[in-house]
């Protein structure tokens, strides 16, 4: 496929996509207290399956890079969504948290399956030299949809069910994959696959991705504690009603849809990109610190603050990983190496949370939420003279 080739149409289609993708992600958090009322489960099991989750879609972004490069990004687009929805479907019908652990897991390894392919798949189908536009559109869906999951499932839920409400988004993340089946142009054929094993070897090493793979990780765990537990914790802490918990919690992503696509629309004029990356993840350190207030204002504050520094973070992010190399193979190569080190290094995060939680109060497990947030920055400061990738196109 040329980059050269534009069409808005496939492109929506995979936003589409992408779109109940993020709904399924966000799905389970403010649905919990229903889930763990028919398990006989605590805040624990929402760590165990935040963690299993983190897990899964860590740990074969790679793979999913490389198996897009080698057979097409719209096949392993349609895999990773089936994957994923089905998985929601299943745990429609569990019968124990460990179950459900487990299907997270696989619903993972659906998104980490479809996240490189549909940016390979969507920088294809639009104008060159707007890959950071691109890049916030997605960021920006990815919003929408969290917010979406946050936001409204504890409403689905309590209408028609838990089990229900995933039977319900299993069902929508099929749909919109036979859409994209049908309205997506198939993969040519592939004659330029030329990454091997020490391509691959050679991008897992690159101190600036393992940098900006740091970084990503702090934004990881402040999105995670607050995404996971902001509703959950407003419920069952300080007694809000479950759909207005979930609404506040919604915050967190709802408020990205107004930093990541201008961000990736001017990120061309972005020069010194240490200093944003890092300012960013400051900014969710102190705000994952401030839900300890223990007042649901302070809880919205911090779900705005943590929402609007990532859809900066991010977007600048992904842009100097994609930007890193001028092979389209390698740079989704990059692009996911960098995802896997803030999904899957980040899984101990909600464990650990959900422990302290558990013995200590949400209070204390805030404020040292705040704290291994910001640590994961230092790597950053320690290695001031490492070359990074501009965020313009012919890098």
């Amino acid at each position: 496929m040329s980059e050269n080739t534009e069409n808005r149409p496939a492109v929506a289609t995979v936003l589409a996509n992408r779109l109940f993708y993020s709904i399924n992600w966000f799905s389970i958090p403010p649905i919990f207290y229903l889930i763990a009322l028919d398990l006989h489960t605590q805040v624990s099991g929402l760590g165990l399956i935040s963690s299993t989750f983190l897990v899964g879609i860590g740990l074969f972004q790679v793979p999913g890079a490389v198996l897009s490069a080698k057979y097409g990004p719209k096949k392993l687009c349609l895999l990773g969504m089936a994957l994923l929805s089905a998985s929601g479907l299943l745990i429609g019908a569990a019968s124990d948290i460990d179950v459900v652990a487990v299907l997270r897991f696989f619903s993972g390894t659906g998104m980490a399956l479809f996240f490189p392919a549909s940016i390979s798949l969507m920088t294809s189908h639009w104008k060159p030299g707007q890959s950071g536009f691109v890049l916030g559109l997605n960021n920006a869906t990815a919003s929408l949809g969290g917010g979406i999951g946050l936001g409204t499932w504890a409403l689905v839920a309590e209408a028609v069910g838990w089990r229900s409400s995933m039977f319900l988004i299993g069902a929508l993340g099929l749909a919109a994959a036979a859409f994209l089946f049908v309205s997506v142009p198939h993969d040519p054929p592939v004659t330029d696959f030329n990454v091997s094993f020490s391509d691959v070897k050679r991008i897992l090493a690159d101190r600036w991705l393992l940098l900006v793979g740091c970084v990503l990780l702090s934004y990881n765990v402040a999105n995670t504690l607050v995404a996971t537990f902001a509703a959950v914790y407003l419920h069952d802490d300080l007694g809000i009603s479950a759909d207005l918990a979930g609404g506040l919690g919604s915050l967190v992503i709802l408020a990205g849809l107004f930093t990541a696509a201008p961000t990736g629309r001017f990120s061309h004029r972005i020069t010194k990109v240490k200093l944003a990356l890092a300012l960013a993840s400051l900014a969710m350190a102190a705000a994952v610190s401030a839900a300890a207030l223990a007042t649901p204002a302070a809880v919205a504050a911090s779900a705005i603050s943590v929402g609007l520094a990532s859809g900066v973070g991010y977007t600048v992010a992904f842009g100097t990983a994609w930007q890193s190399s001028k092979d389209r193979n390698e740079r989704a190569i990059a692009l996911s190496w960098v995802n896997c080190v803030q999904l899957m290094f980040s899984f101990w995060a909600p464990y650990l949370f959900s422990y302290v939680v558990v013995n200590y109060g949400y209070q204390l497990a805030w404020a040292t939420g705040g704290l291994y947030t910001a640590v994961f920055i230092v790597p950053l400061a320690l290695f001031p003279r490492v070359e990074h990738a501009p965020l313009h196109e012919g890098h």
